[in-house]
């Protein structure tokens, strides 16, 4: 997410030119006939410091017919918040100069929510998106809005899914943000040199906004390999059959006869056993295909099977594994995750058994850890997407947050990315039911600004208005 900018038009030369200029013109004079030949007339010029984006603008209007006004002035809004009135001379020609351009807000070009839970641990430590005062991080971040200027997201997450062999269609469910325009998904192909190809465009189907399902046809699932997914901007579309880069998100497809884990032992673990000891707690795995090259892995595809020593081999039936104290039990008062699953990969990932799960019973002298809860997930937000607010709008629009596993000292934020930098704002937020939650959106935290200058005269006929906006400037 790039740093928001001002919406003011600053040409490229412009810019250059300003550098040694105190006053660049770049208006459009806006004009306006009134009765008996009245004619008043509008421009602005932005003021530029010696670098960088404008600290003011110089307003000049002229009067046709002078004569026939009584009073004139020149009126400032923000939408439909007025910030100033300012009576001027009434003449053929004048000016007023208005240095209060950095004062007004920026737009902020998108609107993310996500819940933070102040009673959580803190899990994480130089890699947190949030604050380091309590809470787990973010939960649940959920696109709410964008900006009129800013297209709606449409985003592939970074992930990586599973299919098997022979197993006919693929259907995935994809995880993202899918609200924008749908681009092209095009699906790739690794060749047996490593090169990524471009085979054949699908067709997504949105379930809502962060999840879409495809379909990957049999073809492609003939032989064990890998398959990828990456979307397109139209227009920017790879031919098929042509070499591309890694795809955002790759799919593979794993031999029918990888290793069979079919049990382990313990298949239930106590936190007061655990607590007590050995540090290493030896795992047997039973099940067939197991080799020399096998290994127990906790997570798929984010290590390096080379390096996963922890793994002994006994027999194409039987392999053994050491877990730690600590997976069971952290910091020697909380039960850890309900559940460990394992899996066994052999040689890579194409050859990779289905998983086989550790119960981890909590006990009286061990709760479950509140970090490993069921997570808060927000699936929709109504009104959606929310609105900007008019900078003279109400000070707070009430929004309703639909979910899952809400908790009542959740609180929901607004994160926004300031300059490469995170920031939250919490949103007062009243707890209804596990299932929705109530907050009040500041309307300093989602307005759209955008100028608008006024010259009006008065005369014996009434009032003769012309306006110009900072898209005229």
């Amino acid at each position: 997410m790039s740093p928001p900018t001002l919406r003011f038009p600053r040409p490229l030369l412009g810019l250059i030119l300003c550098a040694c200029l105190s006053l660049c013109a770049y208006g459009q004079e806006k004009v306006q006939s009134c009765s008996a030949g009245l004619k008043i007339a509008l421009d602005g010029d932005y003021i530029f410091p010696s670098y960088g984006s404008a600290s003011g603008i110089k307003l000049q209007y002229r009067v046709q017919g002078i004569a026939r006004v009584s009073q004139a002035w020149i009126e400032i809004f923000d939408g439909g918040l007025q910030l100033l009135r300012q009576p001027v001379p009434v003449s053929r020609a004048g000016s007023f100069t208005w240095n209060h351009l950095r004062e007004v807000p920026e737009t902020p070009s998108n609107l993310e929510l996500a819940i933070f839970d102040p009673e959580l641990p803190l899990v994480c430590t130089d890699e947190c998106s949030g604050p380091s005062k309590g809470g787990i991080d973010f939960l649940s971040m959920f696109w709410a809005g964008n900006s009129p200027e800013e297209p709606a997201p449409f985003s592939l997450a970074q992930a990586s899914y599973r299919l098997t062999e022979g197993s006919g269609w693929g259907d995935l469910l994809l995880d993202g943000f899918f609200v924008g325009p749908s681009p092209k998904l095009l699906l790739e192909q690794q060749d047996e040199s490593g090169q990524w190809l471009a085979h054949e465009y699908l067709v997504g189907e949105p379930v809502d906004g962060r999840h879409m399902k495809v379909h990957i046809p049999p073809s492609y699932l003939a032989k064990p390999g890998m398959l990828g997914i990456s979307s397109y901007a139209t227009g920017q579309e790879p031919e098929v059959g042509s070499a591309i880069e890694a795809p955002q998100m790759k799919i593979y497809v794993e031999d029918r006869e990888s290793p069979v884990l079919s049990s382990v032992y313990p298949s239930e673990v106590s936190p007061d056993e655990a607590e007590k000891g050995p540090f290493h707690i030896p795992v047997r795995l039973q099940g067939s295909g197991f080799t020399s090259a096998s290994r127990v892995v906790r997570t798929l595809y984010d290590v390096d099977l080379a390096y996963e020593g922890s793994t002994r081999f006994i027999s194409p039936t039987e392999l053994q594994y050491d877990m730690y104290q600590d997976e069971f039990v952290i910091d020697h008062k909380w039960t850890a995750a309900g559940s460990v699953r394992l899996w066994v990969a052999t040689g890579d990932w194409l050859h990779v058994s289905e998983p086989q799960e550790i119960k981890i019973n909590p006990s009286p002298s061990f709760p479950p850890n509140p970090a490993t809860a069921q997570r808060s997930t927000i699936t929709s937000v109504s009104p959606y997407p929310i609105p900007m607010i008019d900078p003279a709008g109400p000070q707070n629009v009430i929004i309703a947050i639909h979910g899952e596993h809400f908790r009542k000292n959740e609180i929901v934020t607004v994160l926004r990315d300031e300059h490469s930098v995170l920031k939250d704002f919490k949103l007062h937020t009243e707890y209804l039911s596990p299932q929705e939650l109530r907050v009040w959106l500041p309307r300093d935290l989602w307005s759209e600004h955008r100028l608008r200058y006024r010259f009006a005269v008065e005369t014996k006929a009434g009032l003769c208005v012309v306006e110009t906006d900072e898209d005229d400037n």
